[in-house]
């Protein structure tokens, strides 16, 4: 599919380009400078984390986009107190944990305070995020997402001179997100008061309800083989893990990012304009976008495969194997991902929660011999890479039967979901 970007968008598109070149370079850092033990227990930490602040504002920042002025500020000020509530119960449960059972190995004290405020710089971000997109701030999301990257690899460099420990990992992250929520804050004219807040949430309780359990079948699937792994492995195998889903994910995160809004624009303009040529436009868009995953992907592999050692250090020589059974996987969630939110946008959001179910079964059955100890963890992994391509293109088959058969809403009426699916994976 041709798409002409606006001269003013080029910007836009290199700032999130730049961003992940650095998150490129913030690998390279973490090989060299912090063990896989070190980084195991931070991916242990930072999947909790995501987890949780990725549900903390409770779907309200999604629901802000497309609310009435009026309406808006009581929604960021809502999702602002529950991330930041959310920061503080989850530091709690974890401290809680600790004092609970300390002979288990659980959260160390520190860990314990970076986690919760890891959840809230999350939650605030994405609040912010959301706000930028509603008033069509680009460059600034844009600005924050380098902000993000960039910051991170100035704490991990030189916090991690003397302590290249998970606690610094954590701060790393906390610092980035709670930079980019920074950078985006959104002052809306008029705070809300707290009656307003409560009446916005009672209004959206329906659209929490509606929306949210899609949204945690989602967060546990994309996390569940680094949950698996750190039952089942231990923190050298969740290092290698998830060093792997990030080097993999940087192609589908560099083009992913800046396609997205450019793609949700012209389909969703074509199903509001002209419905019969949007399912034309989304088979080009997805075959270009499967060719080019192919070429990136197994290009990568190829690389990290004979050269991971040496590009990485000796001690991560076992993340160009574990690339490579990831494969399968990446393909597909390159060439899917920028398209998953045209599901929802088409009518299809019922479709999209029984797909997000049925991916979250799907990976429990194929990780399930693991944690049991009935076979290899990296047989499961081959099992779950192969069934993920299978969940990605049943998802591009669901997506184009729901472009096929839609019909515009009246007039004065919106397809629901136009940014729902934003952060999917």
């Amino acid at each position: 599919m041709r798409v002409r970007l606006p001269a003013g968008r080029l910007m836009d598109v290199a700032l999130v380009a730049s961003a992940q070149t650095v998150n490129l370079a913030s690998v390279l850092l973490i090989t060299r400078m912090y063990a896989p033990d070190a980084f195991g227990r931070f991916a242990a930490l930072f999947a909790v984390a995501a987890i949780v602040g990725g549900l903390a504002p409770l779907r309200l920042d999604v629901a802000m986009t497309t609310e009435t002025d009026a309406e808006s500020p009581a929604l960021i000020r809502a999702a602002r107190t529950l991330s930041v509530t959310f920061g503080v119960v989850c530091a709690a449960v974890a401290a809680a944990a600790q004092s609970a059972a300390p002979a288990a190995g659980g959260f160390r004290p520190v860990e314990c305070v970076l986690l919760g405020t890891t959840v809230a710089a999350m939650g605030l971000a994405a609040t912010h995020t959301y706000a930028g997109i509603r008033r069509r701030r680009y460059r600034a999301i844009g600005v924050a997402k380098l902000a993000n990257a960039v910051i991170q690899v100035v704490v991990l460099a030189a916090v991690g001179l003397a302590y290249p420990t998970a606690e610094t990992l954590l701060l790393g992250a906390t610092a980035g997100y709670g930079l980019a929520a920074a950078v985006l804050r959104t002052s809306p004219s008029g705070a809300a008061p707290r009656a307003e807040v409560r009446r916005a949430l009672a209004r959206h309780r329906r659209y929490v309800a509606a929306t949210l359990p899609a949204s945690i079948l989602n967060s546990f699937a994309l996390y569940l083989p680094i949950l698996v792994a750190t039952a089942a492995e231990g923190p050298a195998v969740v290092a290698t893990l998830t060093l792997a889903l990030r080097v993999g994910a940087l192609p589908s995160a560099l083009m992913g990012q800046s396609l997205m809004p450019i793609l949700l624009g012209e389909i969703s303009h074509r199903l509001r304009t002209s419905p019969a040529s949007a399912v034309r436009r989304y088979d080009r868009a997805l075959a270009a976008l499967a060719v080019t995953g192919c070429v990136a992907v197994s290009s990568l592999c190829a690389v990290l495969y004979v050269g991971s050692d040496r590009l990485l250090g000796p001690e991560w020589t076992g993340v160009g194997t574990t690339l490579l059974v990831l494969a399968p996987m990446l393909i597909g969630q390159f060439a899917v991902t920028p398209l998953t939110h045209l599901l929802a946008t088409s009518g299809g959001a019922g479709a999209q929660l029984s797909w997000d179910a049925a991916r979250l079964l799907l990976a429990a059955a194929c990780f399930g011999p693991a944690a049991s100890g009935a076979t290899s963890f990296q047989v499961c992994l081959l099992l779950y890479s192969l069934s993920m391509l299978v969940a990605y293109t049943a998802h591009a088959l669901l997506s184009r039967r729901s472009l096929g058969t839609y019909r515009p809403p009246p007039s004065g009426e919106r397809p629901a979901g136009l940014v729902d699916a934003a952060a999917r994976p």
